[in-house]
């Protein structure tokens, strides 16, 4: 049997692998596969395995991978790594001169930069979708006063049980929101966000219910 049928065979490799060129085969269907699929073994023992015996972790990656190839995934390993072959030979190489010029302390810092960076958006998105959403149930419940009422007289006693509940409602309402924007621009210090500002606004306009707002406010 010559070397390409043992290797084909042994490797698990598919009915197409006879055919192949040997240098192809031993090249991009074994050396490379290999070598990757061994790195990865051991990187991911030592995750697992660590502070035990150093000799362990080798051995049980190759264990793993003598394993992988008798199971016949091997084979399957092979055929993606041979389809992404310059995909991954760039990535290594990108790999290679990114580390030449950063540290691995370096690329630790610019991780918890980014990480940072990522905290600090979802933060702020995560804030402001508060607001909006107040600032939605805020405009309903004017509507619905407006809808209810004339607003002849800006005396509260003067309204039904529904309008002061109502009012009570858009007072809490009104000052959660005017508690998330001023926590807001103390946090992210950025005032040209044109919803965030438009909010702002609408808070601050002197109409009759706000002036309804704030005498309840001067009462309590």
């Amino acid at each position: 049997m010559a070397i390409q049928d043992i290797v084909c065979s042994l490797f698990k490799l598919g009915a197409s692998c006879s055919g192949m060129p040997l240098d192809t085969l031993l090249v991009e269907f074994l050396l490379i596969p290999s070598v990757v699929m061994i790195i990865f073994l051991y990187v991911s023992v030592n995750m697992f395995l660590r502070g035990e015996h150093p000799k362990i972790k080798p051995l049980l990656a190759i264990t793993f991978y003598i394993t992988i190839i008798y199971s016949g995934f091997y084979g399957t390993f092979a055929m993606f790594i041979s389809s992404f072959l310059p995909l991954f030979i760039a990535g290594t190489f990108i790999l290679f001169v990114a580390t030449r010029f950063i540290s691995p302390s370096q690329m630790k810092n610019l991780g918890g930069v980014a990480s940072k960076a990522g905290e600090f958006i979802y933060d702020r998105s995560t804030i402001k979708d508060r607001i909006m959403s107040k600032y939605s149930e805020l405009v309903d419940l004017d509507k619905k006063m407006t809808k209810l009422f004339d607003f002849k007289t800006e005396d509260a006693d003067d309204f039904s049980k529904e309008g002061k509940v109502i009012l009570m409602l858009r007072h809490e309402v009104r000052m959660e929101l005017e508690n998330l924007i001023h926590s807001y621009f103390r946090a992210f210090g950025n005032k040209k966000d044109t919803d965030i500002m438009r909010v702002k606004d609408y808070l601050h306009q002197t109409d009759t219910l706000n002036n309804i707002d704030n005498k309840i406010n001067k009462k309590k």
